[in-house]
């Protein structure tokens, strides 16, 4: 395959319609669960509310099914990647501040959806190039510049060594400008 195949391959499954469908799967399960009150009673509330939701959310999403105990460590690594901690949002769940525990489980729900399409994307990139075969990355990278260098200034004057070093990003980073452009235009 050349570079315009791969390059073509690679942004027909990653096409906003099908991004859209990951983030639903993700989207509807935070719908879905019902919260009465943005406050809690307690630490023991707190963590009850987050690992009834987060399997909730696995449930709906993926039908997958987790212990209390992993569920509850599947919210703690979502929330530090946000640079929370269980520790950090209880007094805001406390109160009801800053919506309490009801942003506490949108930034879990939005955790989620961002992991699965990052899944989804190394998925379609390891499907369609080889991590060894520099002499297709490299064709995909010369193609990525000459062809659409000039809707990214930064990728333009690149040399393409440094280019395959961040291949991912790069190819990435296209489509989603392409993505954005062809929403603009109504394609």
């Amino acid at each position: 395959m050349s570079g315009v195949d791969d390059f073509n391959k690679i942004f027909r499954l990653t096409n906003a319609r099908d991004m859209a469908k990951i983030s639903n799967l993700h989207s509807l399960p935070r719908e879905s669960y019902q919260l009465l009150k943005f406050e809690v009673s307690g630490t023991e509330e707190m963590n009850s509310i987050i690992t009834d939701y987060v399997k909730h959310h696995l449930w709906q999403a993926t039908k997958t099914r987790v212990t209390d105990y992993r569920a509850l460590a599947l919210a703690e690594g979502l929330l530090r990647k946000k640079n929370m901690s269980l520790k950090s949002i209880y007094v805001d769940c406390l109160y009801g501040r800053n919506h309490g525990i009801k942003r506490v489980l949108d930034v879990i729900q939005e955790g989620f959806e961002r992991e699965a399409l990052q899944e989804y994307i190394n998925y379609v990139l390891k499907t369609v190039i080889d991590n060894e075969n520099f002499g297709q990355i490299r064709d995909l990278m010369v193609y990525v510049r000459d062809k659409h260098g000039a809707i990214i200034p930064d990728i333009e004057n690149r040399p393409i060594d440094a280019m395959m070093a961040e291949w991912n990003d790069v190819v990435m980073d296209v489509i989603m400008v392409l993505d954005r452009l062809l929403d603009k235009v109504g394609v």
